[in-house]
């Protein structure tokens, strides 16, 4: 879809209707740009079109934003799960990739999801790059199409090492540390919550206040 539109800004023609070169030119051009690129590049329906708005372009771009917002997401839930091993949540384990803390023997820092976090920044970056191209555009031709070009290209390439690094470097290996985790399952919060389908909001909120943990757990036994 990107090298469609570029075969129309090729030049030595007048921009839309391709006056200015014979018509041969175009299928010449098209299997010209199917060789260099490997890939099925097909000649958009209206010129005219191409040539002012790249509206396809910013799609692409908006879609590659979105995922790039997913994985900061997933990357973020790592980084405070796997946070430790004291002061943090310390669920799970992420595979060491680097000697760790500076300065604290043994701690592994989240690097990898840090990575993919900075990343998907980039990424974000140059979808607002390409929006702005977008918008910029005037009359009948929109001379930024290059730069929202280049920032998708930069964007994919970012992305697919990142998630690739993301992928072998950390996903694989993560670890649950179950001892932590049944100790969070065994909390107040789990029993309160089983109390509260057996005895009802109120009664347990009463309990709440005028009893200690200890004796709120004994009530289940």
């Amino acid at each position: 879809a990107i090298l469609s539109l570029q075969t129309v800004n090729l030049g030595g023609t007048v921009i839309g209707n391709g006056v200015g070169a014979p018509e041969k030119y175009k299928a010449v051009i098209m299997k010209k740009l199917r060789e260099v690129s490997n890939m099925n590049v097909t000649l958009r329906d209206n010129l005219f079109d191409a040539a002012q708005n790249i509206d396809d372009l910013a799609h692409v771009s908006n879609q590659l934003s979105l995922l790039a917002t997913s994985l900061i997401k997933v990357a973020k839930d790592l980084r405070l799960l796997s946070s430790g091993p004291e002061a943090g949540f310390s669920e799970i384990t992420l595979p060491s990739v680097q000697a760790g803390s500076s300065f604290f023997p043994g701690k592994v820092n989240p690097v990898i999801p840090e990575t993919m976090i900075q990343s998907c920044f980039q990424v974000l970056g140059c979808d607002r790059a390409v929006q702005a191209a977008l918008e910029h555009g005037e009359l009948d031709l929109n001379v930024f199409e290059g730069l929202a070009g280049a920032n998708i290209l930069n964007g994919l390439h970012m992305l697919t090492n990142s998630a690739h690094s993301f992928t072998e470097q950390c996903l694989k290996d993560i670890a649950p540390n179950e001892e932590r985790c049944e100790s969070l399952s065994n909390t107040l919060i789990p029993i309160v919550v089983e109390l509260k389908e057996r005895l009802g909001y109120s009664a347990v909120s009463k309990l709440m206040k005028e009893h200690d943990r200890e004796s709120i757990k004994n009530l289940l036994e």
